[in-house]
């Protein structure tokens, strides 16, 4: 068993990076690491926001396909799942993700598989994405009413194993529309 303390690791960087090109007088960018992301300005090439896109917790553990593609204009995002990182009980078949209980200091199943939070700062996003996949859907809920400068998506398996979405208010202003 080993411990990872990355919660806010790339996010972090993100920003140090979004930091080092601002002093340079960079106005248009995209920085992403690990795909936690920050933008600035917009795509030059198509005249823009960037498209950033959310991976499909279906995918599994290869997250090949997109799920829906962001606009993100001098906005961060970062994404925390446990739908490529768990380990199964082979006695019980119960999943258990690889976020750990803050509380307890144990790995326990969870119904939400994945969160994406966008915010200002990619090290609040990165924190957040991960604060809210440690926690009960309910005590998202909660938490989220409080917290009204992010905008997140919640994905999370119903009581019937159907893949379900919560998303605050402003979070569909983001979502580039299918066409």
């Amino acid at each position: 068993m080993y411990l990872e303390y990355n919660a806010i690791a790339k996010g972090t960087l993100v920003d140090y990076i979004a930091r080092m090109l601002d002093e340079k007088g960079v106005e248009n960018y995209i920085v992403e690491v690990g795909g936690e992301v920050i933008t600035k300005g917009k795509n030059l090439e198509k005249d823009a926001p960037f498209l950033v896109g959310i991976n499909d917790p279906k995918s599994g553990a290869q997250g090949t396909k997109t799920l829906m593609a962001i606009n993100l204009q001098d906005k961060a995002m970062a994404g925390s799942g446990n739908y490529r990182k768990f380990k199964v009980d082979e006695a019980t078949g119960i999943e258990y993700v690889h976020t750990v209980n803050p509380i307890t200091g144990l790995a326990q199943p969870s119904q939400v598989i994945g969160v994406n939070v966008i915010a200002n700062n990619c090290t609040l996003a990165d924190g957040y994405a991960t604060a809210l996949m440690a926690m009960p859907l309910e005590k998202s809920r909660v938490l989220l009413k409080n917290i009204p400068e992010i905008e997140v998506i919640i994905m999370y398996i119903d009581d019937n194993g159907m893949l379900r979405f919560e998303l605050t208010p402003g979070f569909n202003q983001y979502i580039k529309p299918q066409i």
